[in-house]
């Protein structure tokens, strides 16, 4: 349901015309659908099962990360064979916060292909100049906040609808998930 959510908010940073989660939901909306199918990991993981035995497939999860990155980095080090005790100095470092866009115009604007198209037509020189400054007002133009807390009966809705997801996963991985049920 998290990831789900994420989705969302990361098409509407994009700049995605999209209602409100809570209509996307009672809707159910087109996009919530796709948000759903990706969500639903036991069906790729069937597919990389479908494909490799179990024992050659290792499944990591981001709540490991986000909670215990240590122990998470260590563990993939130790599946891939190489040294377990080599930290990343940016292990824990956050990336690709949530922003909204001030002026939906100008983002639309600056990411048109068809702006980019007759930008490449341009001298060298000044192309790669205005890439620098597209950049820049990019940046300006956003805005970064932490994603809104979603609805309880939203939440719910989902959990329920991603049940038997959150079950097969638990199957596969011997674990107990009980962040993915939260309501």
């Amino acid at each position: 349901v998290e990831r789900l959510y994420s989705h969302y908010w990361e098409e509407r940073k994009q700049g995605w015309d999209l209602p409100d989660f809570e209509t996307m939901v009672e809707e159910r909306h087109p996009r919530l659908e796709r948000y759903i199918y990706v969500s639903a990991y036991h069906v790729h993981l069937q597919r990389y099962l479908d494909k490799f035995p179990r024992g050659r497939l290792s499944v990591f999860l981001f709540d490991d990360l986000r909670d215990h990155p240590q122990r998470f980095i260590r563990e993939i080090y130790e599946s891939v064979g190489v040294d377990s005790e080599f930290i990343p100095t940016n292990l824990g470092k956050k990336y690709n916060p949530l922003q909204f866009t001030r002026v939906l115009w100008l983002q639309r604007l600056l990411q048109n292909k068809y702006v980019m198209r007759l930008a490449l037509t341009l001298p060298p020189w000044s192309y790669s100049a205005m890439g620098r400054h597209n950049q820049e007002i990019v940046k300006l133009n956003r805005a970064t906040v932490p994603y809104p807390i979603m609805e309880q009966h939203l939440r719910h809705d989902l959990v329920t609808e991603l049940k038997d997801a959150i079950d097969a996963v638990e199957d596969y991985l011997g674990r107990q998930l009980p962040a993915w049920r939260q309501v």
